[in-house]
């Protein structure tokens, strides 16, 4: 099967198109046909060597969306010929083996290359809004709104009646005005605590300087959570995602619900899994990108 692979970490010219062997199925496991991979910063991340280090040579990727091929004798609740989407350690390959608690049924208002996108931001996006527990009137800021995890966030906000404040580039505005959100703050032109004071939550996805300025503007009993660290441990929750099945199921049916609708998709093929990388290191679009597998 051919797989996007590394030998050795570093830029993304260490990318490799290779035809390796189908992966090994035990018992517990479910082999997938990955017919579409989504692509996160996470993935480039660990091909830097930068976070999460892996044993070499390593296949890339880990949000999916595909077809269940095969069950192991122990897997229970999984079907073959089942249209699944999740996570996958090697999402950038023909075929995967997968724990069936990493997985769950796509949406069925999605295809493919929507669904695959969805896993990592729509995951992180919803237990982060699970973190702040917005209430109805309460005055919301996003850092980093317009982008897979943010624009996900932004509508489960506006879902739950708050207002939602965003900071975003000046070419996301409309994008992100057409949601609903109150007020977009260009961040390369604006200072947001000119624009802005007495928050009530803070979904932080920038960081850094960005988030110790946020501080002075949140109130006294507001709630920040942030994907990217915090700058005062005591000012906030540090979030990092969790696979989780149930959070799966339940992205699943608020995308089929109409609750939240994903950015649209680029597709790329599996062969330009290294051009796919640097597009979204370098920020080169609003759109998510995916690799068509299949």
């Amino acid at each position: 099967m051919k797989a996007a692979r590394i030998h050795e970490f570093g830029h993304s010219d260490r990318i490799r198109i290779e035809d390796i062997a189908m992966p090994a199925q035990g018992p517990a496991d479910v082999l997938v046909r990955i017919d579409a991979a989504g692509v996160n910063p996470v993935d480039w991340k660990i091909r830097e060597g930068a976070r999460f280090k892996r044993d070499l040579p390593f296949t890339l990727g880990q949000d999916f969306a595909g077809q269940v091929i095969a069950i192991g004798e122990a897997v229970r609740d999984v079907e073959a010929g089942e249209s699944v989407y999740g996570f996958a350690n090697g999402a950038y390959a023909e075929y995967a083996v997968v724990s069936p608690d990493a997985i769950a049924s796509k949406p069925i208002s999605a295809d493919d290359a929507t669904a695959a996108g969805l896993p990592t931001p729509g995951l992180t996006a919803l237990q982060a809004v699970r973190a702040i527990d917005p209430k109805r009137g309460e005055t919301v800021l996003i850092h980093g709104a317009a982008g897979g995890v943010g624009s996900l966030a932004t509508q489960l906000c506006l879902a739950r009646g708050a207002r939602v404040v965003a900071t975003a580039s000046a070419r996301d505005a409309a994008y992100l005005e057409g949601l609903g959100v109150a007020q977009v703050i260009d961040y390369k032109t604006q200072q947001f605590e000119d624009e802005i004071r007495d928050l009530d939550a803070v979904i932080d996805l920038v960081g850094g300087e960005t988030q110790r300025r946020t501080l002075a503007i949140l109130k006294p009993t507001g709630r920040l959570v942030s994907t990217v660290g915090l700058v005062d441990q005591a000012r906030g929750i540090a979030l990092m995602m969790k696979r989780s099945p149930a959070d799966l199921r339940e992205l699943a049916r608020l995308v089929d619900a109409g609750t939240i609708k994903p950015r649209p998709t680029r597709v790329l093929p599996l062969d330009e899994a290294s051009v796919a990388q640097d597009m979204n290191q370098e920020h080169k679009t609003s759109d998510k990108l995916i690799l068509d597998v299949h």
